[in-house]
């Protein structure tokens, strides 16, 4: 261990080098640490132990115990399960009207409508002919491109206190654009780059930002030079600068030209004003070239110092918050030391588990690779990034598979019967059940989130800001791969394997009827609140819908799911990709809808394989 901390400080800082021999001596230097790590997996995996006991034994000091008899064969017990009754039956057809019905009550969303019709090719090609027409050799630069929503929290929340949901929407849309691709352009160990931003639907250049090094030379304008270059560029992107106020011209000496910001706003009356929020746009000229434009609301100051207030009864709610989370971490970590003390680690049934989380996290990764570039940082080599990020990837892969590993052995050894699920006997039993109780999930969810939508749309100025419009993964290669290997081990895995230890210490608390089992609820109900409220109603708004929220999530699991394996794993895999497989089915651009059939595809073939299990297939891994 020491030998690996003390090559794997040397190794980066060899790395770091611009020289590729002392590169190649570091990734050496580094990937050492990995053989002794690799030796020791393999013999695990060959031997099942991690050392030799035998002298550690009683019997290897003398004493001998009786020896006791085990069977020579697995018994397998009858699964403890009872199927739903015609009132669960019943039950859940009305829930499940209920839920459609409060699902489909009109609702206006933030954002609404907005879908992205470019894809990412679309926009590296527009982004090429833009820079082309300004005479900038693209062929030179690499580029990358990623989707970002275009919405300052900040200033939806202020408009929301004064406005509909409606006239924010329409003031915004109005003011920018939503949501749109960042093409960025750049040269390795190069300060200068482009970053040309275009609209996810029409597939139009809507800006650009040209960085330069301090030191790059350039004119010096005087101000009322700065000045018709600024005014010349606003007029040619279709601004009437007879509705704006020159606000603020700053100037900034570098060592070889002279920059420029300069700022306008919109005059009195202007309907992107709203009471103290007033619109602005700033044109930032560096010697004699118009480095970019920015939108925005300037907000009053004093209201965002209050918003930004830390208050006494903030820290108190993030104090029970981080108390709530570090005895629920202490919790698991209890229960694991008490399973390790008691043998009760399903290693040996578990071990593919690591190599599954960590293939399903390296094709994400993977597939997530055309978007990894747009952080490299240009004054470091790209062959080094690159080599950081292959490196990253073999850590992290086997970080998060391990964990993984050591999550299921610990799931498996409290909850034996989690492994029939392999078992194509045991899944017909729980499959009827589980493909009612994924249909009651699907309509609740659908029905809260409705519900929270028309709530906030009454009592918006203490909603939460609407910020994520369109998605980030459908940048990625295959948006489809993009949700769908996350949702499978973070909520699947990770997700399920959470829920199933707060759920066992929740059964330890209720039996032993337990203290810290009512301290636990009362600062889960505390934090479904804001944090960050800085009023009564700021706080009770979100909480009184994260509270529906959980007594519906609780209803649901008490009176459906129970004990059925099934159940938990479908909604887990289902419930997180419905909203993008709706978005990428209704999206007018081919290449979306497409990933939408394949997403739709993958969601049915597992579901299929876990619902439909044929007579005598399946059976649990060895």
């Amino acid at each position: 261990w020491h030998y690996s901390v003390d090559a794997l400080y040397t190794a980066f800082l060899l790395l770091r080098s611009p020289n590729h021999y002392l590169i190649a001596s570091g990734a050496v230097t580094a990937g050492i640490m990995l053989v002794p790590l690799i030796v020791a997996l393999v013999s695990y995996w060959r031997t099942g132990t991690f050392a030799e006991e035998s002298e550690l034994t009683n019997a290897a000091q003398g004493i001998v115990r009786v020896p006791q008899e085990e069977p020579t064969t697995e018994i397998e017990t009858p699964l403890d399960y009872q199927p739903l009754n015609r009132g669960r039956f019943a039950l859940a057809g009305v829930v499940i009207v209920v839920g459609a019905a409060v699902a489909a009550i009109p609702a206006y969303h933030f954002g609404k409508g907005v879908q992205v019709r470019t894809t990412r090719d679309q926009a590296i090609a527009s982004a090429d002919r833009y820079l082309a027409g300004r005479g900038v050799a693209v062929q030179g630069f690499k580029h990358v491109a990623t989707l970002a929503n275009n919405v300052d929290d900040g200033a939806e929340k202020y408009l929301l206190q004064f406005r509909s949901f409606q006239d924010t929407d329409r003031i915004y849309r109005q003011a920018t654009k939503l949501a749109l691709w960042h093409v960025r352009y750049f040269k390795p160990l190069q300060k200068e780059e482009y970053t040309v931003f275009v609209d996810v639907e029409s597939g139009k250049v809507f800006d650009f930002v040209h960085d330069l090094d301090e030191n790059a030379p350039g004119a010096s304008l005087s101000a009322d030079q700065a000045l018709d270059i600024g005014r010349g560029y606003l007029t040619s992107q279709g601004f009437n600068l007879a509705d704006f106020d020159l606000q603020n011209s700053e100037a900034t000496k570098r060592k070889a030209r002279e920059d420029y910001t300069l700022t306008w706003q919109a005059k009195a009356g202007d309907p992107l004003n709203v009471v103290d929020e007033h619109y602005r746009v700033e044109v930032g000229i560096a010697g004699d070239q118009v480095t970019g434009v920015r939108r925005y609301f300037k907000l009053p100051e004093a209201w965002e110092r209050q918003q930004n207030e830390t208050r006494m009864v903030n820290v108190v709610l993030i104090g029970l918050q981080v108390l709530l989370g570090g005895g629920i971490i202490a919790g698991i970590i209890w229960l694991f030391v008490m399973q390790v003390r008691n043998d009760g680690l399903a290693w040996r049934k578990t071990r593919w588990m690591a190599t599954l989380v960590a293939i399903a996290l390296v094709i994400s990764e993977l597939n997530s690779l055309v978007m990894v570039r747009q952080n490299y940082p240009t004054s470091m080599s790209l062959g080094i990034f690159d080599l950081f990020i292959v490196i990253g990837y073999i850590l992290v892969s086997l970080a998060i598979g391990l964990f993984a590993w050591v999550l299921a052995a610990l799931v498996v050894g409290l909850y034996p019967d989690v492994w029939r699920i392999f078992k194509a006997r045991d899944r017909r039993v729980w499959a009827r059940d589980a493909a009612v109780a994924l249909i009651v999930a699907l309509a609740v969810g659908a029905g809260v989130d409705n519900l929270g939508t028309l709530f906030f749309n009454h009592f918006r100025a203490y909603a939460s800001p609407v910020t994520d419009i369109v998605n980030g993964s459908f940048a990625e290669s295959s948006p489809a791969l993009g949700v769908f290997f996350p949702s499978l081990y973070l909520y699947t895995v990770f997700g399920l394997a959470s829920l199933a230890l707060v759920i066992r210490l929740a059964m330890i608390g209720w039996r032993q009827r337990a203290w810290w089992l009512w301290l636990g609820v009362a600062l889960l109900l505390l934090g479904r609140g804001s944090s960050t409220a800085h009023s009564l109603r700021q706080f009770v708004i979100p909480w009184v819908i994260g509270v529906v929220g959980l007594i519906a999530a609780w209803g649901i699991i008490a009176l459906f799911f129970r004990r059925n394996i099934a159940a938990y794993i479908a909604v887990a895999i289902t419930l997180p990709l419905v909203e993008p497989l709706i978005s990428l089915l209704r999206d007018p651009a081919p290449f979306y809808r497409w990933n939408g059939i394949f997403l739709a595809a993958l969601i049915a073939g597992v579901l299929i394989a876990l619902l439909f299990a044929r007579a005598g297939s399946g059976g649990a891994p060895a």
